[in-house]
């Protein structure tokens, strides 16, 4: 707050003084800013169209009410003394809160004389403003911290090319540090040894052309190249047209990785190791894979030994790429092959077979526990310690299909099985191995069936949102839906995705049938009640995409629905295993004010840390817990209390779900839960009291 000295020259002052000889609504319309008047009791006596836009309250609705009403209860007392100061020497610049008509505040700044007993004021609202510059004091933080512990090499050039700044990795990389002013005080050499001219180095191609030069590689050194570098540099402009202010040059140190490809470059020569080898991790590659198991196949007399065949998988290897960078993914694949290769025997054989999958065939393996000791020895070399990566730490395990051999396998016969046995154990989980059985076969098939089923309910729109309702406990008044995937197709009962979800998500299918469900359940909300939300269960395969937080706030731009009426419900596994890979299209959505929901609290192993480290802003209890405190089950009862008692301190909605009777709805209510849901409150799809839409 600042005092009144100075404002003899301004408008407010020369407005106020002249007040009584102006017509009101020219005065009020002479400012897009919010101005009004405020008699001596503190209440709003005029004021201009602004505040309504602002605002969203009608003119009469501030007229004769005490401004004190709109104000945030914690700025009332610092508003107060800024009242007294306006009635003796005027206020500038005093910031406070006011109430949004929808509920929300805005942070107004004012300026306010007194004239004649009353107070003649002009605010305007800075809310945008503040929420930017805390935004770049935290990306100016953060890029500063980033500069300072990166691993890469960072530099920055001015205008005229001579380096400002280096930081420490850099200095590393290069040798020596630039002096003052210089440009680039290293030799640099192009990927066949020449040396290059200071005008063709990057960071100085990228200031005369204004454009950016990519994965540049170049030795450095003095005289000759002693160190390789990967390097990027980018013009920073003001405008788009403007010329560079800065070069901005990022370099990765790949001496090891150069040398390794210019040998590889040398073998590939050789005609025979470019066929039969992956060039990546120098492993064999699928040809000499089949020729190796066609002849292990084929041994005379292998029997009673057999032949084992184990295929892995690295878990979560995309995340690898899209977190650390594709280099990253790289190195990590590259030291796999050496750890899986440190188990095996010289008689056995390891293959890269595509992206981040391995076959490995061991001889003389004489019983399926001989096969799955050695996968168990896979997947501990591989997952039991971290891979590092230029300063990343990354944590990958392996999963592991172990099919053995019979009188009559075949190589492809073999590959077959198994990937049907690594596929069924990524089913129930990650980091373990499973031996191949018959059975597996018809339960890959029924995946394959189910999985043409719903491309074929997809393409005839067949598949739409289940909206069921959520009611606040006691009196059932529906505060949201969730909305849940149905098949509706002509001549058959609605069947609900409980019973083939999960193998439409393990067939990739959920980023092909998820975007027309969340199209139309958001279509549906948008003509509901206002104060209605809509639950959306969104599966770790859909919030890991990059894109999909940007895809669901323009759904709901597109039809005007404010994020704060959506929740989005991941379950307590994607918490507890796969925030990693979620998290920042979470943090986007929360930016937005999109709630979170933890879906089946109850069903996984609970990690309460979630509670603090990230902003859930509520529960759903799982529906075993709701089925035992139906049945009067004391431990059920006592946890679901205490969980019940945990959201109200923590401010958390209390959802209680999969109730089906008044009595587990009063149990429910007794326990503590705010909020309700199940088939209580709407029919279940199929039955007769059902209905298609949901509502």
């Amino acid at each position: 707050m600042t005092g009144g000295e100075g404002l003899a020259g301004d408008p407010l002052v020369m407005a106020a003084s002249r007040r009584p000889e102006l017509d009101s609504d020219l005065f009020f319309s002479l400012s897009v800013d919010m101005m009004c008047v405020i008699d001596s009791a503190g209440r709003f006596t005029e004021v201009n169209s602004a505040w309504t836009e602002v605002l969203g309250y009608s003119a009469a609705e501030f007229v004769g009410v005490p401004y004190s009403d709109f104000v945030h209860p914690d700025d009332l007392v610092d508003t107060a003394e800024a009242d007294a100061a306006a009635r003796t020497s005027g206020v500038d610049k005093f910031v406070n809160r006011y109430r949004h008509k929808d509920g929300h505040y805005l942070w107004l700044q004012w300026r306010a004389i007194r004239r004649e007993g009353d107070i003649y004021a002009v605010a305007r609202d800075i809310t945008a403003e503040l929420e930017e510059d805390r935004r770049l004091k935290q990306s100016e933080e953060a890029h500063r911290l980033l500069f300072e512990v990166s691993r890469q090499g960072v530099m920055y050039h001015d205008s005229s090319g001579a380096i400002v700044a280096m930081n420490a990795a850099a200095k590393e990389v290069l040798g020596v540090p630039a002096p003052p002013g210089a440009t680039h005080p290293w030799d640099c050499f192009d990927a066949d040894g020449f040396l290059l001219p200071s005008a063709q180095h990057p960071p100085m191609v990228a200031l005369a052309t204004g454009r950016p030069v990519h994965d540049r590689l170049l030795g450095v050194g003095v005289g000759v190249p002693t160190r390789w570098i990967r390097m990027d540099s980018l013009p920073i402009r003001e405008g788009e047209t403007d010329p560079p202010e800065r070069i901005y040059t990022v370099f990765l140190d790949v001496t090891a990785e150069h040398h390794a490809e210019e040998q590889a470059r040398a073998a590939m020569a050789d005609l025979e190791y470019r066929s039969s080898h992956d060039l990546l991790t120098g492993l064999a590659n699928r040809a000499a894979l089949i020729d190796f198991l066609d002849e292990a196949l084929a041994r005379p007399g292998r029997e009673p030994d057999r032949v084992a065949l184990l295929y892995c998988d690295l878990d979560r290897f995309k995340h690898v790429n899209d977190w650390a960078s594709h280099l990253a993914g790289d190195a990590v694949l590259r030291e796999t092959a050496g750890r899986i290769g440190a188990v095996l025997g010289p008689r056995d054989l390891v293959a890269r077979i595509g992206g981040d999958e391995f076959v490995i065939v061991a001889r003389d393996v004489a019983n399926a526990a001989q096969a799955q000791e050695l996968a168990e020895r896979l997947r501990r070399a591989v997952g039991e310690r971290e891979f590092e990566f230029e300063g990343y730490r990354l944590h990958t395990t392996l999963s592991v299909g172990v099919a053995l051999s019979g009188p009559d396998s075949t190589s492809y016969g073999l590959l077959q099985e198994g990937d049907i046995a690594l596929h069924e154990g990524k089913v129930h989980g990650r980091d373990q191995w499973q031996m191949y059985h018959p059975a597996m076969f018809e339960q890959m098939q029924h995946k394959v069936d189910i999985g043409a089923q719903v491309r074929e309910c997809h393409a005839r729109n067949q598949i739409r949102p289940w909206l069921q309702p959520i009611v606040r406990l006691p009196g059932r008044e529906v505060v949201a839906v969730e909305s849940l995937a149905c098949l509706v197709r002509p001549g058959r009962k609605p069947e609900l995705a409980a019973k083939w979800i999960k193998e439409a998500d393990d067939e990739g299918l959920l980023s092909l049938i998820g975007p027309r469900l969340v199209e139309a359940s958001v279509a549906a909300l948008a003509v509901m009640p206002q104060q209605l939300l809509l639950s959306l269960n969104v599966a770790e395969s859909e919030l890991s995409q990059p894109d999909y937080a940007d895809f669901l706030l323009d759904v709901l731009a597109r039809r005007r629905i404010d994020p704060r009426r959506i929740l989005v419900e991941i379950t307590e596994q994607v918490a507890n295993t796969g925030i990693e890979r979620v998290g920042w299209s979470l943090d986007v959505l929360v930016s937005y004010g999109v709630r979170v929901v933890l879906d089946r609290f109850g069903s996984d192993a609970t990690s309460l840390r979630h509670l603090r480290d990230y902003p859930i802003a509520g529960l759903k209890l799982d529906r075993t817990l709701v089925h035992g405190i139906t049945v009067g089950d004391e431990v059920s009862t006592a946890v679901a209390t205490s969980l019940a008692d945990l959201c109200r301190r923590l401010d958390l909605m209390a959802i209680a779900e999969g109730i089906e009777t008044a009595e587990g709805e009063a149990a429910v209510a007794a326990a503590g839960w705010g909020y309700g849901q199940g088939w209580l409150y709407s029919a279940a799809p199929g039955s007769e009291d059902s209905d298609v839409s949901g509502r």
